[in-house]
């Protein structure tokens, strides 16, 4: 009965902050509870939709697209997820986790140059991470470049 209980609460809840959201579509804040409840819910597209609109809304809000990203890579939807990021990219110049999801999609996609200066530039915010510093050795080394490639490991 306690776990009913839980679920009714939990739908209750869904519910509410739907509703605040529909009242109030700007709200960022109901917009990124809406998207956890959704996910704990396992409505993977309602929340990616949301996500997407609160992108439209806000594109500064740099983890709604990370977060958002992140639902299309697990639906190996590369490109779009590369597009997503992209659209916030301007916010998000000094955060190197972005720029290392963001190169981690060209990767995916094979664009090594690409990915080689978004770690490259990750590597400067936040030197010495060392999974970015394999992914740039990666990146180096699938574009011909061996000595640049043992550098970074």
């Amino acid at each position: 009965m306690g776990t009913r209980v839980l679920s009714l609460v939990a739908v209750f809840t869904l519910a509410l902050v739907a509703a605040q959201l529909k009242v109030s579509p700007g709200d960022l804040d109901a917009r990124r509870l809406l998207v956890r409840l959704l996910l704990d819910a396992g409505s993977r597209s309602e929340a990616e939709a949301l996500l997407v609109e609160g992108q439209a809304m806000s594109p500064q809000s740099t983890d709604l697209a990370r977060s958002l990203a992140a639902l299309q890579t697990e639906r190996k939807a590369f490109m779009p997820a590369l597009e997503t990021l992209q659209k916030s990219l301007k916010y998000a110049q000094m955060d190197g986790a972005y720029l290392a999801f963001m190169a981690a999609q060209y990767q995916r996609l094979g664009q090594h140059v690409q990915a080689s200066e978004l770690l490259a530039q990750a590597l400067e915010i936040s030197p010495g991470n060392g999974l970015w510093q394999l992914a740039l050795a990666v990146s180096r080394k699938a574009l011909g470049n061996v000595s640049g490639a043992r550098e970074c490991a």
